[in-house]
Parts: C-alpha cells; structure tokens; sequence
C-alpha cells in the first residue's frame, strides 16, 4: 500500500513539472531574449560583424547537415512568415522592402563572380522554362475542357435528334449527321491545318489580276479632265451623255476662253483681224486641250473616236453627277476650267505632276 502511494505522489509531482514547464521555458525564452537585445544595443561595429559572422557559420553548418524533409519545413515556415508579414504591411512598409531587396540583389549582383552569376541566370532561365510549360498546360486544360463542353453540347444535339427522327426522314438525319461530325472535328482540332496550295494559288491569282497594268490603268475624264481607273469609267458617245446641257457654260467663261484663243491665234497667225472676228462668231471651237461646241466644253483628253462615233470617256463621279441632274463637281459649267496646259508641263510624268502641285 505504501509503495502505491509513492508511485502515485511521484505521477503526481510529474504532473506538475510537466505543466509548469512551459511556463518556466517562456521565462527562460523571454530573459535570453531581453539579454539579446541589452548586448546588441551595447556591441561595438566590430563586435556586431562577429556576431554576425558566428551566426552566418552556424547557419551554414546547419543548413548542410539538415535533411530533405527539415529543409521542406524550414521552407515551408520562412513562406509562411513572410506572407503573413506581408499581408499586414502598409503600402510605405512594402516600397521600403522592395528597395532593399532591389539594393541586396545589386549588390550581390556587383560582388558575384562569372560562376555565380552563370548558376543564376540558369536557374533563372529554368524557372521562367517552368513557368512557361505551366502555362502551356493550363491553356492546353482549358482548351480541352472548351472541347468536351462542345462535344456534350453536341451529343445532347444528337440525341434529340433521333428522338425527333423517324422512318419518312431518314435522309435529312442522316445529313444532319454528317453535319455534326464535321462540325465535331472543327471543333476538336486545336491546331489550324496548313494553307492548301489552291488556295494559295487563288490568292495570287487575284494579287496578279488586281495589280496587272490592266487593272491599274487610268484615263481622263473628259468634263472634269481627272485621271480615273478604266474600271471604273464609263464610255459615252457624245450625243448621249445624260443631261449634256448642264455642261453649258456662263457667258463669263465663253467670253474668256474666245478671248484668251483669239490672243493666242494672233500671236501665230498674221491675219489677226479675221481670224479673230471668225473665233468670236463661231459656235465652236476645237484648241489642244478643249473641245468647244454650242457653249460645251469637253477636255480632248477624255476624247476618241470608234468606228466613226465621237465618243466621251466619263468618271464615276461626273457619271452619276450627270445622270442625277446635278452639274459635276470639277466640270468647266462650274467655272472650274483652267485653261491650256502649257507646252512645258504637257509631257510630264504622274510623280512630277505630283511633285509640282504641291
């Protein structure tokens, strides 16, 4: 009997130990910690890099004799202490850490040597390698989850189809078959397939046609003398442009154009008198660049003949212009007649004719 309550007072006393050690090892924890902190307060610079020193020695010997699954551990709560401080600093607090860690790393930078360095810009090279394939899978997840969505969707389709499907429309099934299976590997396909060659073909076939000199050919309109594409242009006999009398001009105009022809009928003829009397009395009048007949002007240019008919090439513009009733834009019936070209400029190229326009 006495032995029993020897071992139970013993149980008993080691009860309590047990339940006061933690207490007891705070205290310790907090005195060694208080002691810490008086000595760094009170330690010289140099006493400080010896401290420092020691502490980076036993770190490294602890870090080379740990094992895989403590190294996890200690991973595992150095991330899980700097999330929850980061979690909980300000916006001033963050910019201050981000600049330091921007500071360490170019230090480091600067002292590393050729090996180092190299060892970093592989491991660098082989996390962003990580993260790429990464990305690749998870695009490649979602794609395929895009896919067996549509292929439900589809089968779905399929079944009420042949819910719906009897013996009278077979055929029509049968096709609506089809249709879904094609739609099916459309849809399954993540790559797109090569460009075949006729259609390679058909597209220079139509880059030739729009770019041969046929296509790209320009005439001149013989109301408002503008180069246009022949494609675009009408051809018209004379006696037949639409509402031709809105190409009428005033007698303003009429007046100029005779006067400035008969100036220059009298610089080359030495008849003057009578040349000039039979300019201003005529109904028409043909010079090198303008056809001139009952108060109508129409630019040579715009002008030639098929099979004995006088015949009148016509933009688009003074085309529609004309056949609406409405007197075109650059025509010389809206007093925009600018009179000869002179000898020196008639021969000139389109990029000169640019280049002096402007």
């Amino acid at each position: 009997m006495g032995i029993v309550t020897v071992q139970l007072n013993n149980s008993d006393a080691m009860r309590e130990s047990q339940n006061g050690m933690p207490e007891k090892r705070q205290i310790r924890l907090d005195k060694r910690k208080e002691q810490s902190r008086s000595s760094r307060a009170n330690e010289t610079e140099e006493q400080r890099q010896i401290r420092l020193e020691k502490q980076k020695m036993r770190d490294q010997s602890s870090l080379a004799t740990e094992t895989d699954e403590e190294r996890q551990i200690r991973l595992k709560k150095l991330k899980e202490r700097s999330e929850s401080s980061r979690t909980n600093e300000t916006i001033e607090q963050r910019q201050i850490r981000l600049k330091e860690l921007k500071e360490r790393s170019q230090s480091s930078r600067t002292n590393e040597t050729v090996e180092q360095r190299q060892t970093r810009l592989d491991k660098q090279r082989k996390r962003s390698q990580a993260n790429r394939a990464k990305k690749k899978l998870e695009k490649r997840a979602s794609n395929k989850s895009g896919v067996q969505q549509q292929d439900i969707e589809m089968q779905f389709s399929e079944t009420d189809e042949h819910a719906l499907c009897d013996s009278s429309s077979l055929s029509n099934f049968i096709q609506n078959e089809h249709a879904i299976r094609k739609k099916r590997d459309l849809s399954s396909s993540a790559w797109p397939e090569p460009i075949s060659h006729d259609l390679k073909k058909t597209c220079l076939q139509q880059f030739l046609q729009q770019m041969s000199m046929s296509a790209l050919a320009e005439v001149t309109c013989a109301v408002c003398n503008v180069r246009s594409l022949v494609q675009t242009s009408k051809k018209v006999p004379i006696s037949k442009i639409p509402n031709i009398h809105l190409l009428k001009v005033s007698d303003e105009l009429k007046d100029l154009i005779l006067s400035t022809q008969s100036s220059v009928l009298r610089h080359s003829i030495d008849d003057t008198i009578q040349m000039t009397g039979h300019v201003q009395n005529s109904t028409s009048f043909n010079s090198a660049s303008f056809y001139y007949e009952n108060g109508i002007i129409l630019y040579t240019n715009g002008l030639h003949q098929e099979n004995k008919t006088h015949m009148s090439t016509l933009c688009q513009k003074c085309h529609v212009a004309l056949t609406k009733g409405i007197i075109p834009k650059f025509s010389a019936a809206n007093n925009m007649w600018l009179g000869d070209v002179p000898a020196e400029l008639q021969d000139l190229t389109i990029p000169e004719e640019k280049l002096i326009s402007l």
